[in-house]
Parts: structure tokens; sequence; C-alpha cells
């Protein structure tokens, strides 16, 4: 699955989370300067009647910013506490390049947020205990299924894409500031579908950085297999695979 707007986008929305107090995950989304596709540049979090904004060189947790060295931190309540906290880099990573973030959500279910060059990567491990009811641009729940907001399943990428816009008038409201574009007045600003066929056969030409993409990429299955060789193709790094 691959949707290249730019906006803000719900990525999870949970109404049964941790005895209802809800959880949502939004990103947002943001062109790249060649225009021709778009990154996630920024994440915010909500857990009950907290939100945790996630950037590349702070974390802001109910409107506070923080920096890494202050980091972690444990927020919650009696019953539900969560921790976030700086994780190591891998040893093969250039830690100049790449800084990571873990957010535990108790229990079993964690969410971790990693940056590269301040394009930003979002890995979650749910249990059905916390996120069973789990619906947004990242699929339901257990099935991975493209449900748009009344539940009926859809196909279409693109129309996937658009209908899960962070909406104002249903949605929370997580990032403390404001950035076009914005519904109601205006909808996700396409960069295009991503590769085309005949850009992706000339970057593939690289036949050096392909076969270490492809070694760097071996972890992720399927789709995102072919998602992650083409970050690092279009990056010319390998040390953008996921």
């Amino acid at each position: 699955f691959s949707f290249h707007g730019e906006c803000d986008l719900l990525m999870i929305h949970s109404e049964e989370f941790h005895d209802y107090a809800g959880l949502d995950l939004h990103v947002r989304a943001t062109a790249h300067d060649t225009m021709e596709f778009s990154y996630f540049e920024s994440a915010a979090l909500r857990l009950g009647e907290h939100v945790v904004e996630v950037h590349q060189k702070e974390v802001i947790l109910d409107g506070v910013s923080y920096k890494t060295a202050d980091l972690p931190l444990a927020f919650g309540n009696d019953e539900f506490t969560y921790t976030i906290r700086e994780v190591p880099i891998p040893a093969h990573k250039n830690p100049k390049f790449h800084t990571y973030y873990e957010v535990d959500l108790n229990f079993d279910s964690r969410m971790l947020f990693k940056y590269f060059k301040g394009m930003l990567t979002v890995d979650v491990t749910g249990h059905q205990k916390d996120l069973s009811d789990a619906v947004g641009l990242m699929g339901q729940f257990g099935t991975g299924n493209m449900l748009d907001r009344t539940g009926k399943e859809m196909s279409d990428f693109i129309s996937f894409g658009y209908e899960w816009q962070v909406n104002p008038s249903s949605d929370s409201v997580l990032f403390h500031e404001n950035r076009a574009p914005q519904l109601p007045y205006e909808v996700c600003r396409m960069q295009g579908n991503g590769l085309t066929s005949s850009r992706r056969r000339k970057l593939r030409q690289n036949t050096r950085l392909l076969k270490e993409a492809q070694e760097a990429c071996s972890s992720q299955e399927g789709g995102d297999f072919e998602l992650c060789v083409d970050d690092v193709m279009v990056m010319g790094d390998v040390e953008a695979a996921w």
C-alpha cells in the first residue's frame, strides 16, 4: 500500500483501548522536494487524555517539549502507565542520521518511531487485548483489510488514503500546530503515485545498490519488501532500509 498525499493522516483509531480511554495515531505527511512522493515528517499519539508528538529532535508531551536527554518519561495513571524513551540505533546504522523513539503502551504493545534524515517510519506491535477494534490507514487489526470509516471494505489505495485524512469534525486534533491542507477546506495534496515503472527500472540499473537494498530489506515481507527497496533506491542510501 502506497499513498503519496501531503496532509495529516489517521493511521490508527481505537475506541476500546485500555478500558475505553482510546488511542489515536496521526502522522503528518510532507511533500518531498522532488514533488514525486511524500514522507512522514512527524507523528502524534493520543493515549487517553495524554498526547505525545514525536519529532526528530524532540518529543512534546501534553504541550511540553523534551529533548532526548530528558528521556525516558513516564506518564498515565495507576492502572496504565506509558513510557517514551530513546532506544539504541542498530550497530550497522550511522547514529548521525538516525533517531529511534519507543513508546511502551503497557502490557505487550509498543510503537517504535524511527527517523532517518528527517523521514519517519512507525512500527507498531499491538496485542489483541489493546487494539482489537483498531482501524485506520494501517488497516483493520488482525486482517489488515482496508476499511472505510463505516466499516465497508475498500480496494482503491488512493481513495483509501483520502478516506483517512484527519477530519477535525470527527477526529481528535493532536498536532499543536495546524498545517495546510486541512479538512474541511482542502483534501490531501497528491504528489504522484510513487515510482513509475520506467523510473524504477532506471534506478535499479544500479545493481550494486539494488543488491544491498534487497539484503537490507530482507526482513520485510510481500509488498513491504518492494517498498523498502524502493526507498533505498530513491534515497541512494542503504541506511534508508526500514
